[in-house]
């Protein structure tokens, strides 16, 4: 068996196109599928590119952005963040 079987499964930037992981930078966007006949909208970025155009939104208005859509924190970030223990 090729290694491509399960390429469906892989993430796929939207903007350069190629494979990526989930990795510190990489942005994403869930928008489920409403019965009103709107699709959903599954994406997600790069880490580079997300630093080059931006995280992904929305493409319509329906929802919120910030419900639907996330950015893995870099590692500085996530260090910023945290509280020394008492």
């Amino acid at each position: 068996m090729s290694g491509r079987t399960y390429d469906y499964l892989r993430l796929r930037c939207d903007c350069c196109g190629r494979y990526m992981t989930a990795s510190p930078g990489a942005s994403f966007i869930e928008v489920p599928e409403i019965e009103d006949g709107y699709p959903g909208d599954e994406r997600s970025r790069c880490p580079t590119c997300t630093r080059q155009h931006g995280p992904c939104v929305p493409w319509r208005s329906i929802v919120r952005a910030e419900m639907v859509c996330w950015t893995i924190p870099e590692p500085a970030e996530v260090e910023a963040t945290v509280e020394p223990a008492p």
